[in-house]
């Protein structure tokens, strides 16, 4: 199974090498069962970014202007880690197209409704502004299902979550109980 990593960093203020970072670091942890493949933009700032996936041992395809539809039919991925600056439907809808669930970070503008998975920061219990992100899966709020499971304590989650989502938590945490009423 082949897991895409779409992701820019270099040497611009505004993209460094985090992303980069974190998404090398997730990708080290899935290489031993999965085949893993970066994409990013070919610009000259990103080179350091594209230096570190390579050094690492990854494949990597360079796009022009984002386009990625001739590359997802070459690669045809099962999953994609999205982790860029900045959103755009246009980056997500040819991942979308084919059916590609993606996981995004700190997506917060109006294509979020297109990630499978955004991971977004909150503060929980924070003292002040310098205590530190604590990230949640936030489940699309739009996602359709013919069950929905109601959970009392879910509360940030809006009392309201699917039976995918549950699936997808549980394998993570397979030793929390969890009383739930079907309505």
């Amino acid at each position: 199974m082949v897991i895409a990593f779409r992701v820019d960093g270099g040497t611009r203020p505004d993209i460094a090498m985090g992303h980069i970072y974190r998404s090398c670091l997730i990708a080290d942890q899935l290489k031993a069962k999965y085949k893993i493949i970066f994409i990013s933009e070919d610009q000259e700032d990103f080179r350091p970014g594209h230096q570190e996936i390579r050094k690492r041992g990854y494949d990597l395809y360079l796009t022009q202007d984002n386009r990625v539809d001739f590359l997802l039919n070459e690669i045809n991925p099962a999953f994609a880690v999205i982790d860029l600056y900045e959103y755009s439907k246009s980056i997500l809808e040819p991942f979308v197209s084919k059916k590609v669930p993606i996981l995004t970070f700190d997506h917060f503008d109006d294509s979020k409704l297109l990630s499978y998975f955004p991971i977004n920061p909150v503060l929980i219990n924070g003292r002040g502004k310098y205590d530190g992100l604590k990230y949640t899966v936030i489940p699309n709020p739009l996602r359709f299902t013919k069950k929905k499971l109601s959970g009392r304590y879910f509360y940030p989650l809006e009392d309201t979550i699917t039976e995918k989502f549950l699936n997808e938590f549980f394998k993570f945490y397979p030793k929390l109980r969890v009383t739930l009423k079907l309505i």
